[in-house]
């Protein structure tokens, strides 16, 4: 009996519906803003800081390119994220870290 119920545990936790099944988060540094947001479904929550500090506000995403982004490339995401995107405009340079 112990076996059944630990062998019906584990298909429980590895059973998850598609509604549900995270992402990897992809790289998206050095892309457009406009390319990185077509990454996402409408379910996730993107946020944009202005990498030069200058707190611009993007109103036209293909005029921006990604800098850096949290969470950092290769992490899960789940429904409902929230993606925040480091961004300058496409004819600046990205500062060094």
């Amino acid at each position: 009996m112990r076996m059944i119920l630990a062998a019906a545990a584990s298909a429980l936790l590895f059973t998850v519906p598609a509604a549900h099944a995270a992402t990897i988060m992809p790289d998206l540094v050095g892309k457009g803003l406009d390319t990185a947001y077509a990454q996402f479904s409408q379910d996730t929550k993107i946020t944009t800081i202005d990498a030069t500090g200058a707190g611009r506000i993007v109103l036209m995403p293909s005029n921006w390119k990604v800098c850096a982004h949290d969470p950092r490339a290769g992490a899960f995401l789940f429904p409902g994220a929230i993606v925040t995107f480091v961004v300058v405009k496409n004819e600046e340079k990205c500062a060094s870290a």
